[in-house]
C-alpha cells in the first residue's frame, strides 16, 4: 500500500511540474509575443535616442544569456546606471610596490551583482608593463572588450567597450558603452 502510495505521489508531482513548465513557457511566448518584431526594434530606438546610449534590438538575445528585467523602466535605470558608473574614470591602486614583479588589482565599475576589474602587472623595475580588465561575479549577459592602452611607469590609460545583454518586454538588446580608465600605482 505504501508503495502504491508513493508512485501516485510521484505521478502527481511529475504532472504539476509539468504543468508548471508549460505555464511558464506560455506565459514567456505571450510576453514575446506581445509586441511585433518591428515594435519591439522602434522601442528600442526609443531607449536608444533619450538615453543617448548605444543600445540595439537583438533577436539572439534571449532570457538565457541576458540581464532579464520585467519592465521597460528598469531595463532604462540599469542603462542610466551604467552611463554614470563609465563616469568614473580613475582607479587608484594603493599598496606598497617595493617587491619585484608586483601584481595590482582595482575595481573600474559595479553593477551590484558584477565588477569590471583591471589587473595590473609591474616589472622588476617597478613600471607598469600590462593591464587587462574583465568582469567577475554574476557576469551573465555582461562583456568588456579592451582596446586602446597607454602605458607608463606609474600610470595607464586603458579604453574599451562594456557590453550588456538585456532581456525586458520580450525584447532582446546589446547595450554598449565605451569607457576610458586611468590607472594609478604607488
Amino acid at each position: 500500500m505504501k508503495t502504491k502510495s508513493r508512485i501516485i505521489s510521484s505521478i502527481l508531482a511529475i504532472f504539476i511540474l509539468t504543468l508548471t513548465s508549460c505555464s511558464e513557457e506560455t506565459n514567456e511566448l505571450n510576453l514575446s509575443s506581445r509586441y511585433s518584431e518591428n515594435d519591439k526594434a522602434k522601442i528600442v530606438e526609443t531607449i536608444a535616442n533619450d538615453l543617448g546610449a548605444d543600445i540595439k534590438y537583438d533577436r539572439e538575445v534571449t532570457k538565457k544569456n541576458a540581464i532579464v528585467f520585467e519592465t521597460e523602466q528598469e531595463a532604462r535605470d540599469f542603462i542610466k546606471k551604467m552611463q554614470k558608473l563609465a563616469l568614473n574614470n580613475n582607479i587608484l591602486y594603493g599598496g606598497n610596490n617595493q617587491e619585484l614583479a608586483k601584481v595590482y588589482y582595482g575595481s573600474a565599475m559595479s553593477t551590484g551583482f558584477a565588477t569590471l576589474g583591471f589587473t595590473v602587472v609591474t616589472g622588476s623595475n617597478g613600471c607598469i608593463s600590462s593591464v587587462s580588465g574583465d568582469w567577475s561575479g554574476m557576469t551573465l549577459g555582461l562583456g568588456y572588450s579592451q582596446g586602446a592602452t597607454n602605458i607608463g611607469c606609474h600610470s595607464a590609460t586603458v579604453c574599451g567597450t562594456v557590453s550588456a545583454n538585456l532581456f525586458f518586454e520580450g525584447a532582446g538588446t546589446v547595450y554598449s558603452q565605451n569607457v576610458c580608465y586611468t590607472i594609478t600605482i604607488p
